[in-house]
């Protein structure tokens, strides 16, 4: 959960990573980054991760979709008394 405006939660959304569709998603890493770049800098690295994380997003998009939220569990007094329940019955 995330801080807001003012210093409200906001309910941040969760994705569905159980219902991915991996082979999608590799396909996607497989044409989006570049193997080849060269990775001996601090400036390299912060490049490559630059370039990895904007293609992050639409990735997410298009193989991970957004989970949905069950409904909280409501409990009902008069469902369930626990004073007047004899298991023996």
């Amino acid at each position: 959960m995330s801080v807001g405006v003012l210093g409200t939660h906001v309910k941040s959304q969760r994705r569905n990573y159980r219902e991915a569709n991996w082979h999608c998603f590799e396909s996607y890493m497989d044409e989006h980054l570049d193997a080849t770049l060269p990775l001996e800098t601090a400036e390299d690295i912060d490049t490559a991760l630059s370039s990895f994380n904007s293609g992050d997003a639409v990735m997410l998009r298009g193989t991970v979709e957004i989970a949905q939220r069950k409904e909280p569990y409501k409990y009902d007094p008069e469902a369930f008394d626990p004073i007047s329940y004899d298991p023996m019955k």
